[in-house]
């Protein structure tokens, strides 16, 4: 499994499937607010409170990240951020971007007063990113993991400083104590960046560890790129899109539903034999035209594996890993018929 928290340095991965690569003018801006919290402390319901009202607000230019310290739940990770990476104490701690500092909180709408107005001052400021993030992420149930993926591309001139790359797996409705907590930061991976010049562009891939999660599917992955030198500014943050590889029941697929079923070997190394894609039909009715194609980190076809009319029910498919131009990194499994379509990620290992 080398392949884990391995960079590639030229295998993006956007989200826009189907669609044409977007223009490099840089991306919307999209602001991640750490909150760095306790569920034994008395005032940070209030900050958790405006936060979750703000983003509601600002459902696409913000992204929470819920730190705990010194509790529960709280990881190696999370204690290090808040001790040794900004060195700061007090609960609750707010932070937007890495630049805005806002400590304590006496209401929940008094909350919303102060960090409302950081969001739009950080807006007004800079409501562009030169760096835009894209990936996704995806349980791997069986080995008690989920498996991280995100690309970031430098589409702007711009005087980065020293960055790391921090991919983090969240999890919402968490239970303690009577009290639900959304947002909370799990797991995390970090690992230095260089994007020098526009253009540059590098795919992080990690596999971290389910420990002390309590619902699989009530996680959630997000990315940012943060400058560790200087005044510590993120410069941008996305969340990572939720796909899922997991094997099929063993009782078949349910009645009517259409899909990627397996894919398998995955992680994919075409020196190992044959990728192996179930395709999960519906049964009733006659043969129906199926399209599966393998697109690349922009959503372009690379190759189609299949054209034509499959039979219902479980069809399994054989691929070799051709072209051998195929590099390693990010890419899509989708399978098109008369009833939508379906997309599962493929890492492929060369």
């Amino acid at each position: 499994m080398a392949w884990l928290a391995t960079l590639f340095p030229a295998a993006a991965l956007a989200l826009l499937l189907g669609a044409a690569a977007p223009a490099r003018a840089g991306a919307p801006r999209v602001i991640l607010a750490e909150d760095f919290t306790a569920t034994w402390c008395p005032y940070c319901p209030h900050a958790r409170c405006a936060l979750e009202q703000l983003l509601g607000e600002y459902p696409d230019q913000l992204i929470v990240a819920e730190l705990h310290w010194q509790d529960a739940l709280a990881t190696p990770w999370t204690e290090a951020r808040k001790n040794e990476f900004y060195g700061l104490g007090g609960l609750p701690l707010v932070i937007l971007d890495g630049t805005r500092f806002y400590l304590g909180a006496s209401s929940c709408q008094g909350s919303v007063q102060t960090y409302r107005g950081g969001i739009e001052q950080r807006l007004q400021q800079s409501a562009v990113s030169p760096v835009r993030i894209t990936g996704l992420h995806a349980l791997d149930e069986e080995a008690n993991t989920a498996l991280l993926s995100a690309t970031f591309l430098l589409e702007e001139p711009a005087p980065l400083g020293v960055t790391r790359a921090f991919l983090l797996l969240l999890e919402n409705e968490v239970a303690v104590g009577g009290q639900l907590y959304q947002h909370v930061v799990r797991a995390a991976h970090e690992a230095p960046v260089v994007l020098a010049e526009p253009g540059d562009m590098v795919t992080i891939q990690v596999a971290l560890p389910l420990d002390g999660v309590a619902d699989a599917q009530a996680l959630d992955g997000i990315a940012f790129l943060q400058r560790t030198d200087g005044d510590r500014e993120v410069h941008q943050t996305a969340r990572l899109l939720r796909a899922s590889h997991a094997p099929p029941p063993a009782d078949g697929p349910p009645a009517g539903r259409e899909g990627i079923a397996r894919v398998h070997p995955h992680p994919y190394a075409p020196a190992g034999g044959p990728l192996r894609v179930s395709l999960r039909l519906a049964e009733a009715g006659p043969p129906r035209a199926v399209a599966l194609d393998l697109l690349d980190a922009e959503g372009r076809l690379v190759e189609r594996l299949i054209r034509g009319p499959l039979a219902g029910g479980i069809q399994e498919h054989a691929w070799s890993g051709a072209p051998a131009s195929l590099r390693s990194g990010a890419y899509f499994l989708r399978l098109t018929t008369p009833a939508g379509a379906s997309v599962a990620p493929l890492l492929v290992v060369r």
